[in-house]
């Protein structure tokens, strides 16, 4: 393995890209009249254009969390294990793919995360 292709990686084995993606990540909450969806991306901008192009409902943003880590908690904090999480943590709320109802339990948990972002509430979530 060459310089070049070692400076691809990452001392944990994680290739860099991924690790640059993984930083770029937010989980988002988008709510559309009794729905809210969690999901990730790393353009939330266009995410959300690309939902309200296909759906004649309003849709609201009610916020983001953003991943920006180092690169040595880009293997430990996972955007898409957080939104898993979630998932799993409102299955009861569940509706249809990544889509819950909007009772207040699920907008209570929703703020909670929002207010606190913290690693030990990310970590918490869904245990």
């Amino acid at each position: 393995m060459n310089a070049y292709q070692k400076s691809l990686w990452v001392k944990n084995g994680l290739p860099l890209w991924k690790v640059k993606e993984r930083l770029s990540q937010k989980v988002y909450f988008i709510r559309c009249e009794n729905y809210i969806r969690i999901g990730k991306t790393s353009n939330i901008k266009s995410r959300l254009q690309n939902l309200k192009s296909s759906n004649p409902h309003k849709m609201e943003l009610l916020g983001t969390i953003s991943f920006l880590i180092s690169k040595q908690d880009a293997r430990e904090i996972d955007p898409y294990d957080v939104k898993k999480r979630l998932h799993n943590y409102l299955k009861n709320y569940h509706h249809r793919g990544e889509w819950y109802k909007a009772k207040p339990e699920v907008l209570s948990c929703i703020e909670e995360c929002l207010r606190d972002t913290s690693l030990e509430l990310i970590r918490e979530v869904g245990r």
